[in-house]
């Protein structure tokens, strides 16, 4: 079972998930981008904050964090050296492709722990 952290969620109520799903072990991850606030103060693309994955597999039964990874990602840089409000910046094509490659590093980290 997976569960988004949008919030902040205790082990310890994710081991009770865990356990009414019937599950062996849950996956938690959070993802934590640039704010809106972030995008109107960058003046370029290496101003913005990094996309951070963060994940971890619990144990059900024991409560055991068995697995625990962080990964960041930065935006791509830009056509040209920096913009301004009038520019059309695609923030959200720039923040997709950050959490697509944070994603794919995460999935790629966990195959990698349990080969």
């Amino acid at each position: 079972a997976a569960i988004s952290g949008r919030g902040l969620v205790s082990d310890k109520s994710v081991v009770r998930i865990g356990q009414m799903l019937g599950v062996d072990s849950v996956l938690i991850y959070r993802i934590d981008g640039p704010t809106l606030r972030d995008r109107f103060l960058a003046h370029q693309h290496r101003d913005l904050p990094p996309v951070t994955v963060t994940s971890k597999i619990i144990q059900v039964e024991s409560g055991e964090v068995v697995y625990h990874n962080v990964v960041t990602t930065r935006a791509d840089e830009a056509e040209g050296s920096g913009w301004s409000l009038s520019d059309h910046v695609d923030y959200q094509r720039w923040s997709r492709e950050a959490v697509d490659r944070g994603v794919m590093q995460t999935v790629f980290d966990l195959d990698r722990a349990f080969e």
